[in-house]
């Protein structure tokens, strides 16, 4: 048995290490991380998910679904059509 976890852990420690995996990740965090800001952004600004919605011209039960986390396949096309919509702009700047 720890012949078998001594592998596992050796396994996980060679993903942990990947640079897909990283990359993976990091993607991941950029994303929580918009989601978070346009969260942020509606709850100053009163906006609801039906307003939300009318704006950008999506279904109310997309936005929900992507602002609750239920829909993770988002794509950075529909983070910027909805930051433009509450007159916010999507840019990339280098890290440092």
């Amino acid at each position: 048995m720890s012949t078998l976890k001594t592998q596992a852990t050796k396994n996980l420690e060679e993903t942990l290490k990947s640079e897909e995996f990283k990359s993976y990740h990091s993607r991941k965090r950029a994303g929580r991380l918009l989601l978070a800001r346009i969260k942020e952004i509606l709850d100053n600004e009163k906006i609801t998910h039906a307003e939300l919605a009318e704006k950008t011209g999506m279904a109310r039960s997309s936005i929900t679904r992507l602002l609750n986390g239920g829909r993770e396949d988002f794509s950075y096309n529909t983070m910027a059509i909805i930051a433009e919509s509450l007159g916010y702009t999507f840019e990339i700047r280098k890290r440092g």
